[in-house]
């Protein structure tokens, strides 16, 4: 509940290790630095190629509904940089993400909102992507990574402390 008494909806996705895993995989083939994909930005063209080469198959993720198991084994030399290889897995992560958030909106969709928290907030491909996915709502981002938990436990520290002042 929002402090309106309105209900909020939340979904909940871990990405960190399969992003991390895949990033090393394609750190090792394609002999890049430690952190390298922080540099990578937004590309355009790069998207457009990973959609032709692709198309609706995955690379990296298996082909189930709701599938969260990286692949085996991965040809990377489909991909002709890490750059390439990267927007495709952001593609995916991107996708699984709408997967999780298309199953808390509602039928009768009213939300304008959506909050990234966590490692992704600062990825500006992954926000992008997830832009792209909801024209029609406002994407915003947060530093704080327990955001949802934090709101929650203000709310209830209002009701139970009339005061509403942490100690």
């Amino acid at each position: 509940m929002s402090i309106t008494n309105k209900p909020v909806k939340s979904s909940r996705l871990f990405l960190g290790h399969l992003h991390e895993t895949a990033v090393n995989r394609l750190s090792d083939h394609f002999r890049t630095q430690p952190g390298y994909y922080k540099s990578v930005k937004p590309d355009n063209r790069l998207l457009e190629i990973c959609k032709i080469k692709c198309g609706d198959q995955k690379f990296f993720f298996e082909m189930q509904p709701y599938s969260r198991e990286l692949k085996e084994k991965m040809d990377f030399f489909v991909f002709k940089s890490f750059e390439e290889g990267y927007h495709q897995l952001m593609v995916e992560l991107a996708e699984l993400t709408v997967e999780a958030i298309n199953l808390v909106i509602p039928a009768d969709d009213d939300i304008e909102n959506i909050y990234i928290t966590g490692g992704f907030s600062n990825n500006q491909l992954f926000i992008k992507l997830i832009s792209d996915f909801y024209p029609m709502k406002s994407v915003y981002t947060s530093e704080i990574f327990n955001a949802t938990a934090l709101g929650a436990a203000l709310v209830v520290l209002g009701s139970l402390d009339p005061s509403g002042k942490p100690s």
